[in-house]
């Protein structure tokens, strides 16, 4: 019977068979399996089927089943699940909540393995939430931990994903390197997830100003992305979209938009949900759809708004998005609910540490201020951003900081 279940947790494909895990091991009255199995089918729930809010009770319940019966390790893994979980929903103050506390959990138990694994899940938080201190902290410990296990699975996402370190400082050479190194593991390893990486690349090129090289890139995550996987999908297609708009390809841009919004709706996962839908608002407009661009411009900012992010900390990794709707509503009429969803988000971003985000969010601001007949303001917006993206080495936003912004120059990604 245990080697049976064992089979199944190994090898399941669908929410059926692990959900049958789940039956079994209560038959068998293994609270290990059991738990094992709750976390599988939740993560399926979640991940795969787009069902979050079964996918979140599934993995209480492991964890929960995982303390009765003293399993440690799965406590700490569904713990660092949640995490996930709820930073692709935009929960960011719970997805922090989680991965502290698998973290914590791991420490008691003294285990290497198990702290490495939860610093993995709060990695993803301050990735998702751009928050380079978090993020610097994690990656510290993590990667030397990671290189001396030889676990090459959890060193390509921290490679990828810690990158964000040099490119937020404007080493951009670093940040490729990174990626490269991340990206030749993958190959090596040969266990997917390569289009993530890419898709990652992609966004990283896009902030340098290497619109070219981003329009590339996002093309190679689209390809390499699983039609069934509409993880891959939201990632790849996002983040193709979001280039083909910097590069002018309205049409294009929103054919990907479209397509990424679809599948990260369908895996609800918000974070690049908000994205699409922010970024298909700048579409629309660039298009000449105005009336489109504002309805959509403004369902978008009541998304944004109602992210929840610990205190003094903010969806940065969204900058984009924050921006694009911002700068829509400033040509469609709405600039002080523009300014309204901005300044939150620039307040935290002025000490991040990130300061090609800082610098995008004041083009934004400036687009709002001119569009209130306030230019003076607007100057001085325009100034600082420029200032701040040349120390980003962020082409685009130096660029587009150092002109004149008028209607038919707010569209931006």
């Amino acid at each position: 019977m245990l080697a049976s279940i064992n089979t199944l947790l190994s090898e399941h494909r669908s929410a059926d068979e692990a959900a049958a895990a789940v039956a079994a091991a209560r038959k068998a009255g293994s609270a290990r399996l059991e738990a094992h199995a709750l976390e599988i089918l939740g993560t399926v729930e979640s991940l795969l089927l787009g069902r979050s809010t079964r996918g979140r009770e599934l993995l209480q319940q492991s964890i929960a089943v995982a303390r009765r019966a003293g399993d440690i390790g799965r406590e700490v893994s569904a713990e660092s699940r949640l995490a996930v979980l709820h930073s692709n929903r935009l929960e960011l103050d719970r997805a922090v909540d989680h991965a502290e506390a698998a973290l914590t959990i791991a420490r008691t138990a003294g285990d290497p393995a198990l702290i490495c694994q939860a610093l993995d899940g709060r990695k993803l938080v301050a990735f998702a939430l751009g928050d380079i201190s978090l993020l610097r902290e994690t990656i510290a410990e993590l990667l030397p931990e990671l290189r001396g296990r030889g676990d090459l699975w959890l060193l390509q996402f921290a490679l990828a994903e810690g990158a964000l370190l040099p490119a937020a400082a404007g080493n951009w050479e670093l940040a490729e390197h990174q990626l490269e190194q991340a990206l030749e593991i993958n190959r090596s390893i040969g266990r997917g997830y390569r289009a993530y990486l890419l898709a990652i690349r992609s966004w990283f090129a896009l902030w340098r100003g290497s619109v070219d090289v981003a329009v590339e890139t996002g093309r190679q995550a689209v390809e390499a992305a699983s039609a069934r996987s509409h993880l891959g999908i939201a990632w790849s297609a996002s983040n193709l979209g979001a280039a083909l708009l910097a590069a002018g390809d309205v049409d294009g841009a929103a054919t990907e938009l479209r397509r990424g919004l679809s599948a990260a709706q369908r895996a609800d996962m918000g974070l690049q949900a908000a994205r699409c839908d922010s970024l298909l608002a700048a579409a629309e407009l660039h298009a000449g759809d105005t009336a489109a661009a504002a309805a959509r411009a403004v369902r978008a900012a009541g998304e944004l708004a109602r992210i929840s992010a610990p205190t003094g900390r903010a969806f940065l990794h969204g900058a984009d998005a924050y921006a694009a709707v911002a700068e829509v509503l400033a040509a469609t009429g709405r600039a002080v609910e523009g300014e309204a969803l901005l300044e939150p988000v620039r307040a935290v971003a002025e000490t991040a540490g990130w300061p090609g985000v800082a610098a995008r969010l004041l083009v934004a601001a400036g687009s709002c201020a001119a569009a209130l007949g306030r230019p003076g303001d607007a100057a001085t917006r325009f100034r600082e951003a420029e200032a701040l993206a040349r120390t980003a080495g962020c082409v685009a936003v130096e660029q587009l900081a150092g002109h004149t912004v008028t209607v038919d120059r707010f569209i931006h990604t």
